[in-house]
């Protein structure tokens, strides 16, 4: 099972807490972009996906038609004839209904809307350029085109954020059909306009309380948390972000896209003209694929193989302390407890302090 993520650098406008590889001002250079990706495929000619994920920046905001351009360019050289899951991000703003049956129309079959929070106040304090309006147009558009597999991205823990804007945000969601939430506790990244800010941000406890009222909330309408900060109903967890997360191959085309492919790990320049210009494949190495295994596998609420981690008395003892304090179940397979996702890092660190050097 192969994964291709393809990367769209390109945004309206970036948003106050965004570090990622994304450019506002930059639509002219969508064109040329696009070629240089669907010439960036050739280097993987032959090779049989069965997802495909396109995200950014924002998708959404590029010119109609090129998406279409694109992906019909890559399929002259990557087959697409396994494909069951086809993912493209869109910003509530720019996802219009002409938009959402070009991405029908190109294979796209699952849309991932980022609506952030249903406050107008923390909207703005993030820079969303969208109203929670525009979201419950977006959805439409992408059900009225044909494409009814909807995540929904929210936030948490955002500076100034109450409990009760985490019930309202749920409670707008709810009035929406959707197949899969992600909800994310927003991390400040030095550099951003929202760092820079210095807001005040809720505490660690009422972060994990915010948590949990998400959690609790969405299983009422079948939503199972799948991974640390995925929901889904039964049958639509991401297939494509399972590939990262089980440590299968996957392809990256785009600036800035990383790929993990027969042991090697590569990734593209961020910057689009150092991109454009036809430097790729940057920086190959091997991958430590155990590691990667345990790290991303501990996300996942199917745990990992046991027989990953080293035996050891000492393993064995750190195991049994971490069981008997409810922060994981052992047995074929070692599987965190929520107590346990929510200190991940801090298990990881144990166990990695007892992997020989």
């Amino acid at each position: 099972m192969n994964g291709l993520y393809i990367h769209i650098p390109f945004c309206e406008k970036k948003c106050a807490y965004c570090d990622f590889a994304s450019f506002s001002g930059r639509l002219s250079a969508v064109k040329v972009y696009i070629d240089a990706v669907i010439k960036e495929a050739q280097k993987d000619e032959g090779v049989s996906v069965s997802t495909v994920f396109i995200g950014g920046g924002t998708p959404s905001c590029i010119p109609d038609g090129e998406i279409y351009r694109l992906v019909r360019g890559i399929k002259n050289n990557i087959d697409f004839s396994g494909v069951t899951e086809f993912s493209a991000e869109a910003n509530p703003n720019s996802l219009t209904y002409d938009k959402a049956c070009e991405y029908r129309e190109t294979g796209i079959n699952r849309i991932s809307i980022g609506l952030q929070s249903s406050s107008p106040r923390l909207l703005k304090l993030l820079g969303r350029l969208h109203t929670p309006e525009q979201f419950s147009s977006a959805v439409g558009y992408a059900e009225k085109a044909g494409i009814t597999n909807i995540n929904a991205d929210i936030m948490y823990s955002l500076p100034y954020q109450t409990k009760d804007d985490i019930y309202e945000t749920l409670s707008f969601l709810s009035q929406h059909t959707l197949t899969h939430i992600s909800a994310y506790s927003l991390i400040l990244e030095e550099g951003t306009p929202l760092y820079d800010s210095h807001p005040v941000l809720p505490d660690e406890d009422i972060d994990r309380e915010m948590f949990y009222i998400i959690k609790n909330e969405l299983s009422n309408p079948g939503f199972h948390r799948y991974e640390i900060s995925n929901f889904a109903l039964d049958g639509y967890e991401c297939a494509h972000n399972l590939i990262y997360w089980r440590v299968n191959d996957y392809i990256g085309l785009g600036s800035a896209a990383h790929s993990c492919f027969k042991g090697m790990r590569y990734y593209n320049p961020p910057d689009i003209d150092e991109y454009i210009s036809g430097k790729t494949h940057l920086g190959e190495q091997p991958q430590d694929i155990t590691a990667e295994k345990i790290m991303l596998g501990l996300r996942l609420k199917e745990g990992i193989d046991a027989c990953l981690l080293p035996s050891s008395d000492e393993m064995s003892r750190l195991l049994k302390r971490m069981e008997a304090h409810g922060l994981c179940r052992l047995s074929e397979r070692l599987v965190l407890t929520d107590a346990g996702m929510d200190i991940q890092n801090e298990i990881l660190a144990e166990i990695f302090k007892l992997f020989p050097s």
